[in-house]
This record gives C-alpha cells, sequence and structure tokens, in this order.
C-alpha cells in the first residue's frame, strides 16, 4: 500500500519508543560517524596504505590519551582534547597538510580513528594509543560519509562513483568495492543494524530509490523504487516497527519501506534530516528550512507526535539520555546557539552560545558538526577558531577550547562513544 500515514501534533507527554537511525551529513560546506578484526584478501580494488612512523608526544610516544578523547579537525592539524580539563593536550603527528576533514569513524575497539580526507581522496588512519597518522588509504574521489556496519569494516562512500569502498579495519586496505548507485554516482548513506542481519540500505541524491546491500556478499541486491521522483539522501531504521524511513532529496514527505519485505507502506507528512534516540525512542525529523524539529513515534504506527519551533537554522539532533529524561542538542548554523531540546516535554528547554561558524558568501548549504561521548557534547565554531563543550546532564557550557585552525569537524572514541 501506499497511504499517507497518520500525524497528530502537539505539545505534551505521550511514551515512545524506537528506533536506529543513520550519521547525518558533516563539516561546513560539506554534506555531510565489535568484536574481532578479521582479515579480507584484496580483490584487485585494493587501495594503498602508506605507513607513517611515530617519534615524540607530539610524534606519538604512547602519553597521548587513547580513551575518553575528542579528536578535533582542521585544514592544518588534528587536536586532541581532554573533555574533562578542557583543553588541548597533543596534536596528532604527521598530520597531512591542506586536509578536508569529513566523517571521523572509531574502529570497534577504539584503537584507531579513520577519517575521510576529501583533499586527498584517502582514508587517514590515526592510531589513538600512539596518537599519530598510522596509514593513508587510497578510495575513491567525493568521499563525504564513512559507516561501521560490521566490528572489522570501516565502509566509505565515494559520491563521483556512487560507490563504497570497505576498508579492512586490521589490514588497512581496501578489499571491495561496492556499487551502490544506478549510475555509479550520487551523495550516499548507509543504514544496518542488527536486527537485519547482514542486510543494510543505501541512499542515492541520484537515485529515486533505497538500494538494499548484502554486506557478507558486498553487492548490492535490489532497490525500493520511490515515486516522488527525487532522489534519497538520509535514512533510518526501526527494529520496533521493521520499518526504514528514507528522505527525499525534493519532497515534503518522508518515505516508510518495510526492510524485511523490501516494500514501499506508506509516507510521514514531514520530511528533513533522521535522527534517532540511543535507546529507539524517538525519530527526529529536522526541518532546517522550516525552522521545525518533528517527533516521530515509531512504536505507534509512525505517528508524528509533536512539531517543536527551533531558532537558529537546526541542521543536526544529537540526542542525550539523563536521569531526567531524553534531550536533543542541535547544531545551529544561523546563529551561534545550540537549542536544547526536551523530547518529552516537546519543547526547547533552553539555548547555549557554542560560538560562531564560518558563513562563505553565497554559500547554497550550510552545515555544522557535532557529536556526543562521555557525558558531553561537542560542537566547533570555525569562526571562532574554538571547540565548544556541553556538559550533556547539567545542560550548560563546560568549557570552550582554542584549537589551531578553523575546525569543522570533532570525533570522540571512549568507552562511551
Amino acid at each position: 500500500m501506499d497511504q499517507a500515514l497518520p500525524r497528530r501534533t502537539f505539545i505534551g507527554a505521550t511514551g515512545i519508543a524506537g528506533l536506529v537511525g543513520l550519521a547525518g551529513c558533516t563539516s561546513l560546506g560539506g554534506e555531510g560517524a565489535g568484536g574481532p578484526d578479521d582479515e579480507r584478501s584484496a580483490d584487485g580494488t585494493a587501495g594503498t596504505a602508506e605507513t607513517t612512523e611515530a617519534g615524540s608526544d607530539e610524534s606519538g610516544d604512547g602519553s597521548v590519551p587513547r580513551e575518553d578523547v575528542l579528536y578535533a579537525f582542521a585544514p592544518e592539524s588534528i587536536a586532541v582534547v581532554d573533555p574533562d580539563a578542557a583543553e588541548v593536550v597533543a596534536e596528532v603527528a604527521d598530520a597531512p597538510a591542506d586536509m578536508e576533514p569529513k566523517d571521523a569513524v572509531a574502529s570497534a575497539d577504539g584503537r584507531r580513528l579513520f577519517v575521510n580526507d576529501e583533499a586527498r581522496s584517502q582514508v587517514v588512519v590515526i592510531d589513538t594509543e600512539r596518537g599519530a597518522v598510522e596509514a593513508e588509504v587510497d578510495v575513491g574521489s567525493g568521499i563525504t560519509h564513512a559507516f561501521r556496519p560490521r566490528p572489522g569494516e570501516i565502509w566509505t562512500h565515494a559520491d563521483d562513483e556512487g560507490t563504497f569502498y570497505v576498508v579492512d579495519a586490521a589490514s588497512l586496505s581496501v578489499t571491495d568495492r561496492v556499487v551502490s548507485g544506478d549510475d555509479e554516482t550520487g551523495h550516499g548513506k548507509l543504514v544496518s543494524h542488527e536486527d537485519l542481519g547482514a542486510k543494510a540500505y543505501a541512499t542515492n541524491t541520484d537515485d529515486a530509490a533505497v538500494h538494499a546491500i548484502d554486506l557478507d556478499a558486498k553487492e548490492k541486491t535490489g532497490s525500493v523504487s520511490l515515486p516522488e521522483g527525487s532522489g534519497t539522501h538520509y535514512a533510518a531504521y526501526s527494529p520496533r516497527s521493521g520499518h526504514l524511513y528514507v528522505e527525499y532529496t525534493d519532497a515534503e514527505v518522508t518515505a516508510v519501506v518495510d526492510a524485511e519485505a523490501e516494500e514501499l507502506i506508506g509516507h510521514l507528512d514531514v520530511s528533513g534530516g533522521l535522527y534517532a534516540s540511543p535507546g529507539g525512542e524517538v525519530l527526529a525529523v529536522v526541518d532546517g528550512h522550516g525552522g521545525e524539529v518533528h517527533v516521530v513515534d515509531a512504536a505507534a504506527d509512525d505517528e508524528v507526535v509533536a512539531s517543536i519551533p527551533v531558532e537558529g537554522g537546526p541542521d543536526k539532533v544529537y540526542f542525550h539520555e539523563g536521569d531526567d529524561g531524553l534531550w536533543g542538542f542541535t547544531t545551529n548554523t544561523a546563529d551561534s546557539n545550540s537549542a536544547v531540546v526536551d523530547f518529552e516535554a516537546f519543547e526547547v528547554a533552553t539555548r547555549i552560545d557554542v560560538g560562531e561558524i564560518e558563513r562563505p558568501e553565497g554559500a547554497e548549504h550550510l552545515h555544522r558538526s557535532g557529536t556526543t561521548g562521555g557525558g558531553y557534547f561537542f560542537t566547533p565554531a570555525s569562526a571562532d577558531g574554538t571547540v565548544a563543550i556541553v556538559d550533556a546532564d547539567a545542560r550548560e557550557l563546560h568549557g570552550t577550547v582554542p584549537v589551531e585552525g578553523s575546525v569543522t569537524q570533532v570525533a570522540y572514541v571512549g568507552s562511551s562513544s
């Protein structure tokens, strides 16, 4: 069927449950975060890995904290920040000059951090034990997003090829190349979940479809055509409903797909970036242009239970489960604030000044990155040359850390990342 699913908008308390979703697009001016690692043989498309040696503290002598630290990425440097002390404690050795850092994904054990460098079409691998660049793995061009659908694998998407490059997290080599775009082009994301087993789904901004991917066979096995006629972008999966939620790039609705049957079953009458709470209770649909965050209950017939006005150009929502409820921190692009959303009262509880980002004249799209971990919410202020650290439980600014260069991307490595 393809019916409009119900919508109910109100401000008030309600019980909500269910889902897991994709990381959003990251970095200003760009689009857009287990078990033992397993070795895989190259298939003829393997990239090269240039190994880098380490030296002193700034060259990786083992004194850099490995866990519960924040990595702040600027074109000329990579800083390691101690969140509790709110200070830079080291710089990553041998960081490539003039990087264009995009997504950064940690290995399952936190021993390595994999960073997309769009400028060189490489995945830069940081040894978190030594605080130094360990390797630079060649992949396709136009890389933005990276994912870890399996403990031993990092999947990075090359937009110019509509293709995922699979990097083995142990051997640091490309073992597979998975074409997901219909025309081998287009910006894309990947969503996976343990309930889906070996199945994952890929979106593509050039395709009016969402594509089924076999993580074992490393290939596209099917597609769900979406009738709105535009590309697909954000996606999220709910284990409670068994539904996949997919954003169209040029429509005011969100597609709802039966993930097991690979069948379109309906639409939500809201659209925007899709973000899921850690416990799977809430799906937040961020309409940045309309200045609203819509709240979807995936456990109750995919009902839109609230639409919350949020000033400041909300770009993303990062969730935090506290003892006093479920909270969301926005990364705003039109002002210096992060709005703190109360997802039980369905309202903006407070606003925190986290600094200004750079806004190039004539830019069509602005993005602001962020992350959570260790009880904090982090977001960079590229125009101020700082990174803001917000105490997520207290919902107040913990500290502002000056970082050399214009930081556009951050990544947390720790037991609670």
